[in-house]
């Protein structure tokens, strides 16, 4: 199942993956209202909430920039994005991804549709 989802330079910037579920992002842009001065960038950042910092997914020179990702975050590990971009509040990165369903959260519903009776 495909979604889009849009990340703010705010507060509430982050974009936390719904639990249960594993999801793919394949592809990420920037939408930004100012132009950026030379050799600025504005990033897409990846971290666990336990860990400080993020690790730099992608990076953008200028609005409309596009960037293919190969980004999945696995069922287990709950991972947030989140914009890096100072002093630019209008940052907008949008993503396009997929939920993954995992093979073996299939068997275990599998197993409940399908009861086995012994009669």
């Amino acid at each position: 199942m495909s979604f889009a989802v849009v990340i703010r330079c705010d507060g509430e910037s982050h974009y936390t993956k719904p639990l249960g579920a594993s999801v793919h992002i394949s592809k990420a842009y920037l939408e930004i209202s100012e132009p950026l001065k030379d050799g600025e960038t504005i990033t897409l950042l990846r971290n666990k909430p336990s860990l400080g910092g993020g690790v730099t997914c992608a990076r953008f020179n200028k609005n409309r920039d596009e960037v293919s990702l190969d980004l999945t975050f696995p069922v287990e590990k709950k991972y947030t994005l989140f914009v890096g971009a100072n002093d630019h509040p209008s940052a907008r990165i949008h993503l396009t991804g997929s939920f993954i369903v995992e093979p073996s959260t299939l068997s275990v519903v599998r197993s409940h549709m399908h009861p086995l009776h012994h009669h």
